[in-house]
């Protein structure tokens, strides 16, 4: 059913307490590696059970569903002799928002449950609630979770996006609707490599497996909105959104996929013909038209001016 509905891979698995991975996440808070993302200290008790008043009380069944964001770019800048929007942005965002793509894909497949099962309580997420997504796709059999802390998929990498269903119906002897081929990787892969901590621009990943947000450019570029540390400001590079760094190099990204063309109708060929440096003398107006309905409209206009601002400083360092 989520394969017919667009979906890439999906997998099913039994509601219940994540306790090992709310404990991990738990003491991550306390170490103070979530920067200032505050609204992560909310709902910690909703995170270790699904079933809880905070999420779907009842809750029986978590159906993660997964899409290939088609992979990764691997020039450099040096590689490079025009920088362009394009290749100021995460992979994952040179297209529209998938929150969007990803929440109309998963309602289709929720309004068949309920052509098959009338009167099924249900709730969709897609980023929006605080629940342990990678925790429930790892349970889902969908891969394992990195070194970067991204899932890593045997076909599609760390190359994806995730979103949920939660059900108070037993639907896990439905898992055959996947596309994953079992137990081909496991976390162990990551044992012999560890190029993702190295590649890290500014030393975010701090040990396997965890990651200090405070000092993650996706974070900093994303979420954060004062003045980002001068110490740090190097090492964003030309990015305006995201960052592919830690996942670029990993050896499991080294697979050939391409994403939907019916979510890859995004602003490709007019953000390939903007110049970084051509991007302030816009207005505001006309950056707001240039982002509209790709992640990047998320941003608001001052922290976008401020990436780029960034970018701009070292574009000829």
């Amino acid at each position: 059913m989520c394969i017919e509905c667009g979906a890439d891979d999906a997998g099913v698995s039994r509601a219940g307490v994540l306790d090992a991975e709310a404990d991990f996440f738990e003491k991550w808070l306390e170490q103070g590696l979530h920067g200032s993302m505050r609204f992560l200290e909310r709902k910690v008790d909703a995170r270790r059970d699904v079933g809880s008043r905070g999420m779907l009380e009842g809750a029986k069944s978590v159906v993660t569903v997964l899409k290939s964001t088609g992979g990764f770019d691997s020039h450099t800048k040096a590689e490079k002799q025009t920088i362009t929007l394009w290749d100021t942005v995460a992979s994952y965002a040179r297209r529209l928002d998938y929150h969007v793509f990803m929440k109309n894909m998963l309602h289709e497949i929720l309004d068949r449950v309920k052509e098959e099962v009338p009167g099924v309580r249900a709730r969709v997420l897609v980023d929006s609630a605080p629940v342990l997504e990678r925790a429930w796709a790892v349970r889902a059999g969908l891969g394992f979770t990195g070194y970067n802390t991204c899932l890593v998929h045997p076909l599609f990498g760390s190359a994806v996006v995730l979103g949920e269903i939660m059900l108070d119906i037993d639907v896990t002897g439905a898992a055959d609707d996947t596309n994953t081929p079992a137990g081909k990787y496991s976390r162990d892969y990551c044992a012999d490599c560890g190029l993702c901590i190295k590649a890290c621009p500014t030393g975010a990943l701090v040990e396997p497996g965890l990651l200090d947000a405070g000092r993650c450019i996706s974070y900093l570029l994303g979420e954060y909105d004062g003045d980002i540390d001068p110490g740090l400001k190097k090492a964003i590079g030309v990015r305006i959104f995201g960052c592919d760094a830690c996942q670029t190099l990993c050896p499991l990204n080294e697979v050939e996929c391409k994403p939907d063309p019916d979510w890859d109708t995004g602003p490709a060929d007019e953000w390939k013909a903007i110049r970084l440096e051509d991007l302030p003398a816009l207005s505001d107006r006309e950056i707001a038209r240039v982002v509209e309905h790709t992640p990047l409209e998320r941003l608001g206009m001052k922290r976008l001016r401020r990436n780029i601002a960034i970018a701009l400083s070292n574009l000829n360092v």
